[in-house]
């Protein structure tokens, strides 16, 4: 949804997610090319980021390297996303006439100080945006709708969650009674949550209280068995404690409506959930088996949860649930750099499952399933890092075994499992006639110049190990792993 924003604003936030997706520095000419514009206008373009939203994101820039992401500060992309729209007037529309869906033109051109001119360009610009998406801006008086009313939650949910991230609750209701009931309703159906997906739910459930209120209805509701049915009932004290001294009411039909919302993804007992299950256990075994890392049944059962709910929310809208960012993408950049191999490999199931599902499980899915993995894979950095072959470091001083151990303790601390390390104990001199021995290493760590050294895999660092050094070892790492 990009397109709602200004031209500049659109190549920078491309800009971000190009880099994003490289972890080395890129040529801007090349940037310039992807993006139709020159290589000057993409260096201004850093600048720009750097200066307005340096708080939030970074960009290196080298004249000799070209440009990279700043890894350190991707955190916090969800304050950025918060920002940009917050300054777009067409974001402060759609979210205003989410709350208002009674109003008029007129009113809303007063409401946002534009002239006419200008909301009708930018009611087109949302027409488009919102085609792609198969929702519909209706006039008369403005709203959004669908022939779905779940797609309208769906969308509105995404919009909420990235504009305020999971720290500021943007409606009228009590956060924590609305949590309550997302939890019991969770335990009840033994749906596995984290934090972060109550929130998530939370959000979803407060859309859903706000849009039946408002008298949009649910026209596609699930079927569900009796023992379904019977098992949300009991529920029914808290869902009304969600909307206790609100102005929203409580009936019999809204009840239903939120409880045919908020796990609407995960009631798949008639929607083959037995081959998906397979599916699931599968794409983990065979993780298992490649990398022989143990997995609990908690942990499995998270995993193939949410693979079910992926596929079950997809069905139901097909759609990118992206506004401006992935946050799945920034959070799997570093996994990716960091287990290459591992991500290499769940990169390869997903593609072999979309070939034989038909179902676009790499194509849109690859970074969400990624970050699952590893955030419901309990232990799983550690059993990586503990059964990968680690890699063989010799470490050679010329200012004693005691700097060298300390060199040795600073690689240690950094990258711990990962390295198996050994120090060169007699004098630099000794080195330079027995330089036979280092080739076995893959990393030959000194802090001075080995006068013809025959192999690649030497590397001169500082005296104190600087973050250019461990980024270098890092690669090295990488590379054994």
């Amino acid at each position: 949804m990009k397109n709602l924003l200004k031209t500049s604003a659109q190549r920078r936030i491309s800009i971000i997610g190009i880099l994003r997706d490289f972890h080395d520095w890129q040529d801007p000419n090349l940037l310039a090319n992807l993006l139709d514009c020159t290589p000057k206008t993409i260096l201004t373009d850093v600048d720009a980021i750097n200066s307005d939203w340096g708080d939030k994101i970074g960009i290196e820039y080298s004249k000799a390297k070209g440009i990279r992401l700043d890894s350190t500060m991707q955190n916090k992309i969800r304050p950025l996303a918060h920002d940009i729209m917050e300054e777009s007037e067409s974001f402060q529309f759609l979210e205003k006439v989410y709350f208002e869906p009674e109003q008029d033109a007129e009113y809303w051109m007063r409401e946002l100080f534009v002239s006419e001119a200008t909301f009708y360009r930018m009611i087109r610009l949302i027409d488009d945006v919102l085609e792609k998406r198969d929702l519909v801006l209706e006039r008369k008086p403005f709203r959004i709708t669908a022939k779905d009313e779940r797609w309208v939650r769906i969308f509105y949910t995404q919009v909420f969650i990235e504009k305020y991230g999971l720290d500021k609750f943007p409606f009228d209701l009590d956060m924590l009674k609305v949590l309550d009931f997302v939890t019991a309703a969770s335990e009840t159906f033994n749906v596995h949550l984290s934090d972060r997906k109550k929130m998530e739910y939370g959000f979803l459930a407060a859309v859903g209280i706000i849009r039946t209120a408002q008298g949009f209805y649910n026209q596609n509701k699930e079927v569900f068995t009796d023992e379904v049915m019977s098992a949300l009932e009991p529920l029914r004290p808290l869902a009304e404690a969600a909307i206790a001294d609100s102005r929203y009411h409580t009936d019999d039909n809204w009840y239903t409506e939120v409880s045919h919302s908020l796990f609407l993804d995960y009631f798949i007992t008639c929607h083959d959930g037995g081959s998906m299950k397979k599916d699931a256990d599968a794409f983990v075994n065979q993780l298992v088996e490649f990398f022989g890392t143990p997995i609990s049944e908690q942990s499995r059962t998270k995993i193939v949860q949410s693979f079910a709910q992926i596929k079950r929310s997809y069905d139901i809208y097909p759609h990118s649930r992206m506004i401006l960012f992935n946050d799945d993408a920034f959070f799997s950049r570093t996994a990716q750099n960091y287990y290459p191999h591992f991500s290499k490999l769940v990169q390869q199931l997903l593609s072999d499952l979309e070939k034989n599902t038909i179902f676009p499980w790499f194509t849109s899915f690859y970074f969400k399933i990624l970050r699952v993995v590893f955030t419901d894979w309990g232990e799983l950095t550690h059993h990586l890092d503990v059964y990968a072959t680690k890699a063989k470091i010799l470490v050679v001083s010329d200012s004693g075994n005691e700097h060298g151990q300390m060199v040795m303790e600073l690689i240690k601390s950094r990258f711990y499992y990962r390295v198996e390390l050994n120090l060169y104990e007699g004098s630099v001199w000794e080195f330079a006639e027995e330089l036979a021995k280092a080739e076995k290493y893959d990393l030959v760590v000194t802090n001075f110049v080995v006068k013809d050294y025959p192999y690649e895999n030497s590397l001169m660092v500082d005296d104190f190990l600087t973050e250019v050094d461990f980024e270098q070892i890092n690669e090295v790492i990488k590379q054994v792993k």
